[in-house]
């Protein structure tokens, strides 16, 4: 069977890089075959893309010309794909119009997040959304990383023929505890050995408001000076915020996310809203770091520690959910970090999300 995946991008996101995991993943299975188009370049994600096998990729550079969508389509007649799932609305867009004027069989959208505030956004993408509501009865599926996914865009008026909750897959291999790659990295920084870092892997978005993580570890820092604020995602190392902390350490895009984390005393992830299943937190606790975030998506449902859930936009909240595992000593933490791991393995495994995948696509056809 060949699915063709058709997304926005090839950024350093969570979707593209949970649609790499997916398609390198089942690369070896004889009975499913991948191909990935990007709306726009390659990104980074594409170049570790055509650095594998077994995987084609296509480029449409979209945002350069429009040319792209007859590009598109005629990549889908010559490669004839049995699936043509879409990842990001934009992607769900075009690829219900142009994969429908290809005659492609079977296509299916990816939802990958939940309650979006339109109000942070273009203009062009809260008419994709209102336009996708309209057409959500024409793709065979719609798949969701998240509950709270399905029921936000069930309420905004998605009325699909058929719902798919297909939870993200961890690489429990890859993200897994290792203490002496985190300490290259503290080392590069100049961070103290006995620096306390706690940090946050995210792009510079409305929706990750990382000005609440900031004022947190801004009013903790003035009491504890080995306290250690570090940021990684685009747009870190020269965003502009109310308030910083001291001792903060901006790092920009940063492609090893393993190394990152293993970095970390702790994880936050203070999103605002419109998360689904953050593949971040899912990492963090694969590499047994303790990890707080905030109630949005799927987050609670993942984590279940009460004491690491805080309401969104809770500065409050997150310096008390802080103050307690900053109280707890090093070994008592990699207790919570071990549960952690467990949980992943046990729930959201790559192996299991690939089979989720690999059975939802059997039951198309």
């Amino acid at each position: 069977m060949k699915i063709a995946h058709l997304i926005t991008g090839l950024g350093l996101g969570g979707a593209e890089r949970q649609l790499k995991a997916l398609v390198t993943a089942s690369s070896q299975e004889s009975s499913l075959h991948h191909i990935v188009i990007s709306l726009k370049d390659e990104g980074v994600i594409g170049k570790q893309l055509r650095s594998g096998e077994g995987v084609r990729l296509y480029c449409l550079n979209l945002h350069k010309s429009v040319v792209g969508i007859w590009q598109l389509y005629k990549i889908l007649r010559r490669e004839k794909p049995d699936v043509l799932q879409t990842w990001l609305y934009h992607a769900d867009l075009v690829g219900l119009i142009v994969g429908k004027l290809a005659r492609v069989p079977r296509i299916v959208w990816n939802i990958r997040c939940s309650n979006m505030e339109l109000s942070q956004y273009s203009r062009l993408t809260a008419f994709v959304v209102k336009t996708l509501k309209v057409l959500s009865r024409f793709p065979d599926a719609v798949v969701t990383n998240s509950q709270s996914g399905q029921e936000v865009h069930t309420k905004l008026g998605y009325k699909p023929r058929r719902w798919v909750r297909i939870p993200n897959g961890i690489d429990t291999d890859l993200f897994q505890s290792n203490p002496v790659l985190g300490q290259e990295l503290r080392r590069t920084f100049d961070l103290p050995p006995d620096a306390i870092v706690v940090g946050m892997l995210g792009r510079v978005d409305p929706m990750k408001d990382h000005a609440t993580f900031l004022m947190a570890m801004e009013n903790l820092s003035h009491s504890n000076e080995n306290l250690y604020c570090v940021l990684a995602g685009k747009g870190t190392e020269d965003a502009t915020w109310p308030v910083v902390p001291p001792r903060l350490r901006r790092l920009g895009i940063w492609e090893n996310a393993s190394e990152f984390l293993n970095s970390l005393d702790i994880m936050v992830l203070s999103s605002a809203f419109g998360e689904g299943f953050p593949n971040v937190v899912g990492e963090a606790m694969s590499c047994e770091i303790p990890t707080i975030v905030t109630d949005v998506g799927d987050t609670a449902v993942l984590v279940q520690t009460p004491e690491q859930i805080v309401p969104p936009r809770d500065v409050d909240g997150l310096i008390l959910a802080l103050k307690r595992l900053l109280a707890l000593s090093g070994p008592e933490r990699k207790v919570i970090g071990h549960k952690s791991r467990e949980r992943v393995l046990s729930s959201y495994s790559l192996p299991i999300m690939r089979q989720r995948y690999a059975l939802f696509y059997e039951s198309l056809c």
